[in-house]
């Protein structure tokens, strides 16, 4: 059974002995001893560096320079430990099982038409769903791309651990995107330094400032952030320890003390979205220092919905709930408009396939799906009175590989109709590692963004544009050779009229905008 412990554990900022104070890019501090935001000496390394008031409030700061505070990370060892529960999964289509009361003829463990068995689990190849939506208008690539990180040379050392989430937030009237940030520092060159890197620029691509690197002192696989309309809440897992959340005000600067919202050690991975009163997020728990999966059942391993408070409590909040005890990938979530969708990766990870689940927002009733395709699990958005997701199907059994497919979702988590798949990158053989897919909405259809497998060096696809059913409007707009990064992040926003795609690889971070066409 899977436990953790309960939230609430603060993490204070204490400086090193040789560090004359703890500041964070774009925001400074001095004084020994002190907290990030007093009074002192901008000059703190005694550089002779110069110094511009970045954020407009008065404190000066180097720019893009990294000044590191050492932190206290919490032993949450002897805190009485929380149980989950694990609620009952009812039989559906897509499980492997024929229920013959429930009316299926087969069930080959998927949701697709064209294999004999099809999306309701009726013998046959199925009948095709509705075509495009006619009120899809397409999109096109406006301007170039944006340097926004580094020289854009994506074969440099450090940066980023290939295949983390990486967040994309529009606030309105800019974007913000936060990465996990590593490097080999000198003296000696084999010490590992990690952060966390924020960055805000404008809708053209223009960052506002530097931005700030926020020290950690272990690995992390996936970054998350949400925009509060006054701020935002940063989340990330801090391994060893649980998932770490981090209020941020307009400008990016912390507001205070990280907090330690999920106590859970093995926590990787989290989604979280904005819920009535709070948040809700989605994690893999599992042993082991960085694999988003579990390889061994045994050790105990799941898929973890909880709720929190707006201040990042699980007091009085509904869950924490095991979903799934075999694992693979990240996991993400989305409220809608009566309860959470949240897309999953169920193991073992030599043929992990792909489900959703609808949560009721007392994580009291949940809906599955039944395994959609084998594949790498994807990306999930709120869309037309339910959810729409997309992920790359790949797999023996299918006979398909590294095929984009898209589902849409009803508010009352059934599947509306078969998924569309299609083979997007015009072989049905590919292989290499498995792209990365991220989703946003508009008024009518999605923007789905990927990067490319190892095969293609010489394809860079950057946006497909479709309605909410996954019926793509064009052939996939590639983007330039140097947003290309197969072992990078990715993330996608709607921002007014207009996508917006972020790429992070190594010391480079590229954007690029679309416009409707």
């Amino acid at each position: 059974m899977v436990k953790w412990y309960d939230a609430g554990v603060m993490m204070g900022w204490q400086g090193k002995a040789v560090v004359a104070c703890a500041v964070v890019a774009a925001w400074a501090c001095a004084g020994c001893g002190g907290r990030p935001g007093q009074e002192g000496d901008a000059d703190a390394e005694g550089d002779g560096d110069d110094v511009a008031d970045l954020g407009g409030d008065g404190e000066d700061v180097p720019a893009d320079v990294v000044r590191e505070a050492e932190i206290e990370w919490p032993d949450a060892a002897g805190v009485e430990a929380e149980e989950a529960t694990v609620p009952p999964v009812e039989a559906q289509c897509g499980d492997g099982h024929i229920d013959l009361e429930a009316g299926e003829e087969c069930d080959d463990r998927n949701r697709l038409n064209g294999d004999g068995c099809d999306w309701q689990c009726r013998a046959g190849d199925g009948e095709p769903g509705p075509g495009l939506d006619p009120d899809v208008h397409e999109y096109e690539p406006d301007g170039e791309t944006v340097v926004l990180v580094g020289d854009g040379d994506a074969s440099s050392p450090g940066d980023l651990w290939a295949g983390s989430r990486i967040p994309l937030v529009w606030t309105g009237s800019e974007y913000a995107t936060a990465w996990v940030r590593s490097e080999y520092r000198d003296p000696p060159l084999d010490t590992l330094w990690l952060g966390l890197r924020f960055l805000r620029f404008d809708r053209e691509g223009v960052p506002m400032d530097p931005g700030w690197t926020y020290p950690a002192s272990v690995r992390t696989t996936g970054v998350e952030m949400v925009w509060l309309g006054d701020g935002f809440a940063l989340f990330f897992d801090l391994q060893g320890t649980g998932i770490v959340l981090l209020f941020l005000d307009p400008d990016g600067k912390p507001r205070g003390d990280p907090i330690l919202v999920i106590p859970d050690p093995g926590a990787k991975a989290p989604a979280v979205d904005l819920a009535e009163g709070g948040f809700v997020v989605a994690w893999v728990s599992s042993p082991g220092t960085w694999f988003v999966g579990c390889e061994d059942p045994a050790t105990g391993c799941a898929i973890v919905v909880q709720r929190l408070s707006m201040d990042g409590s699980t007091a009085g909040m509904a869950g924490p709930v095991i979903l799934e005890d075999t694992p693979y990938g990240i996991p993400d979530v989305a409220t809608g408009e009566d309860g959470f969708g949240i897309t999953m990766g169920v193991g073992p990870y030599t043929s992990s396939s792909f489900r959703f689940v609808k949560a009721s927002q007392d994580l009291g009733a949940f809906t599955y799906s039944g395994i959609l395709g084998e594949g790498n699990p994807g990306d999930l958005v709120t869309a037309d009175g339910g959810w729409s997701t997309a992920w790359i199907l790949h797999g023996s059994s299918t006979g398909m590989y590294h095929n984009l497919c898209a589902a849409h979702f009803a508010g009352s988590g059934d599947l509306a109709y078969p998924p569309v798949c299609s083979d997007a990158w015009g072989t049905p053989t590919a292989s290499g590692v498995s792209p990365q897919v991220r989703v946003a909405a508009d008024d009518v259809g999605l923007g789905i963004a990927w990067l490319p497998p190892t095969d293609f060096p010489g394809l860079y696809a950057l946006l497909l544009r479709t309605d909410f059913l996954g019926n793509q409007t064009l052939d996939p707009i590639y983007g330039p050779r140097d947003m290309w990064a197969y072992d990078g992040s990715l993330a996608i926003a709607r921002a007014a009229d207009a996508f917006g795609i972020v790429v992070v690889m190594s010391e480079a971070a590229w954007f690029r905008r679309f416009v409707p066409r």
